[in-house]
This record gives structure tokens, C-alpha cells and sequence, in this order.
């Protein structure tokens, strides 16, 4: 077999034909750990920080979620560029976010290490109370921001490991 002037033997013809059948590699994480700056948690020490597991969103949970964003940058002079939330300050906005989104929350995030009062703090809890939004908010556009196609940089990467992460402005 000859391939572009090579002279491929019995064996380099068997890996290149199992090369060929792997298919192609992409760069995809299935959980995310995230470290919040609300109440300035990033800056907290390793051991007390909130750390978030964030899944990436099913194609119906984006759209949903990249609609309500949209809705909610009403006003704002460029509403694509509301990924990241953290410009969701208005409580208007927020109320219309999170009563459209505020269910992806338990779907798609794990809290760790936030308690108060009442002990230890679920997904959940932070769709019930308004104490939270601020960080409701934020995890959203999280979530939007880890669940939006991008292109791979370079072709068949390796994946990388889950890192925590904080968000880039």
C-alpha cells in the first residue's frame, strides 16, 4: 500500500487503519468545579471557599437560558455579550432570569461548603431564597458560558482535567 510515496507495511497499514476508526477527539468536560466570587468567596482561603460542580446544559436548557438572558439585557447595548452575568445587578433583571432559569440551578450544580442558619445550603435553596440570586445570577452565566460550543484550538486534543476555575472577563 502506498500512501503520498510511502510504502506502508503489513503493520503500519493495521495502525493507521485503527487511527482511522478512533474518530475524532474533542475537548469536552461533563462537570466543571467552579469557585464563585460572590460575597468575595474567591478570595477566602482554599479550605473555606464555596466550590460549585457545574454539568454542562442540554441543548433545550441553553436555548432556554440564552432567551431569558437576551430578555434580560433589554436596554443593554449589546445583549449577546450577557454570557457572563455578572452585570445582572438589576433586580428586574435578575427576577425575570431567575423565574425563567432559576430550575437549571439544580439541575446542572452541586454546592459545596455553603451553610447558614439553617445548615448546609442545596442548589435549591438558592432558587428559594433572595438572599441568593446574586449567586443564582452568577452560576447561571456559568453555566451558559461552559455549555456554548467553541472551537477546539487544536485538532484532536487531549482533554483536559476538571480545574477550578474562576470566571474571565
Amino acid at each position: 500500500m502506498t500512501t503520498q510515496g510511502h510504502n506502508f507495511n503489513r503493520h503500519e497499514r493495521r495502525a493507521l487503519d485503527k487511527k482511522r476508526k478512533r474518530g475524532m477527539k474533542v475537548s469536552f468536560s461533563r462537570s466543571v468545579a467552579y469557585v464563585p466570587e460572590w460575597n468575595d468567596n474567591h478570595e477566602a482561603a482554599e479550605a473555606d471557599q464555596v466550590k460549585v460542580q457545574l454539568k454542562p446544559l442540554e441543548v433545550s436548557d441553553l436555548i432556554v437560558l440564552m432567551d431569558s438572558m437576551s430578555a434580560a439585557a433589554v436596554g443593554k447595548a449589546d445583549p449577546a455579550t450577557l454570557v457572563a452575568l455578572d452585570d445582572v445587578n438589576n433586580l428586574e433583571q435578575m427576577k425575570h432570569l431567575l423565574g425563567a432559569c432559576g430550575d437549571l440551578i439544580p439541575k446542572y450544580c452541586v454546592i459545596e461548603g455553603l451553610e447558614d442558619e439553617g445548615g448546609p445550603v442545596s442548589a435549591e435553596d438558592l432558587v428559594k431564597f433572595p438572599f441568593y440570586m446574586e449567586l443564582s445570577a452568577e452560576l447561571l452565566g456559568q453555566l451558559a458560558a461552559i455549555s456554548m460550543p467553541n472551537e477546539v484550538e487544536e485538532k484532536n486534543s487531549e482533554p483536559q482535567p476538571d480545574t477550578v476555575s474562576t470566571p474571565t472577563q
